[in-house]
């Protein structure tokens, strides 16, 4: 999910068609990545080497989902940690958190 219509458009190949309006819920649980990277490492790290519970949870994705995230928020930054693109991109974890327009 993008903020701007660019960006969606991007997503979608180009075709108007694979765009659509939507929101997310006011209640609905995002994570910045950046915190998510860190909870997500902490945990993983901890995993003994070779186990079953490091393959069950090598993805980040669903380790949000299983945290009970709807959303990851992305926002590119500069190497300082300064945002350079104010647009967020949002990686929808849980699609009934979603509000979507009727087309």
């Amino acid at each position: 999910m993008a903020r701007d219509k660019s960006t969606a458009l991007g997503y979608a190949g180009g075709k108007k068609t694979g765009v659509l309006r939507a929101a997310l819920r006011p209640d609905a649980r995002v994570v910045a990545y950046e915190d998510l990277h860190k909870e997500y490492h902490s945990h993983y790290d901890s995993l003994p080497e070779g186990s079953t519970a490091r393959r069950v949870w090598s993805d980040p994705g669903a380790y949000a989902t299983a945290r009970g995230y709807d959303a990851i928020r992305i926002v590119k930054t500069d190497k300082f940690g300064q945002a350079i693109d104010l647009a967020e991109t949002f990686v929808i974890l849980n699609r009934t958190a979603l509000i979507v327009e009727d087309a």
